[in-house]
């Protein structure tokens, strides 16, 4: 990554995209510092602290001690996780765990369905054999 380089963060609600505004290199890694282009929520422009892994995958570390207060506010969905060099990656990330959000929904009522209809049955059953009672008498 390079100075003024976009990565993209595919949270839960939006893919948030942000710029690489300085980097810090050691002697076994570096530390990029990256800006979000837009407001991410009541907090602004949130900054990041983002490194490499040995798979080239770009990780978030933390946030810039700036926004450390932000933190505790609900900011982790916003910044942590894997960020990605290509907007169409992120998308594909984004939209994948959308998916799997939905099936498990669709999963669940399913079930709820299944057992909504083994309610019912049961219901009639019992109406049923009132009535066979009743015209017994």
């Amino acid at each position: 990554m390079q100075i003024n380089d976009l990565v993209y963060h595919p949270c839960s609600i939006d893919i948030i995209p942000f710029k690489v505004t300085g980097i810090r290199t050691y002697e076994d890694h570096s530390i990029y510092e990256a800006t979000a282009t837009g407001n991410v929520g009541a907090c602004g422009r949130v900054r990041v602290l983002l490194t490499t892994d040995k798979n080239n995958t770009i990780r978030f570390m933390g946030l810039h001690e700036d926004f450390e207060s932000g933190y505790d506010s609900g900011l982790g969905d916003f910044v942590e996780g894997i960020y990605y060099n290509d907007k169409l990656q992120a998308r594909l990330v984004y939209n994948e765990t959308h998916r799997l959000s939905f099936w498990s929904r669709v999963e669940t009522k399913k079930r709820e369905l299944k057992q909504a209809e083994a309610d019912y049955a049961r219901i009639l059953s019992i109406i049923s054999g009132i009535k066979e009672d009743l015209t017994k008498e």
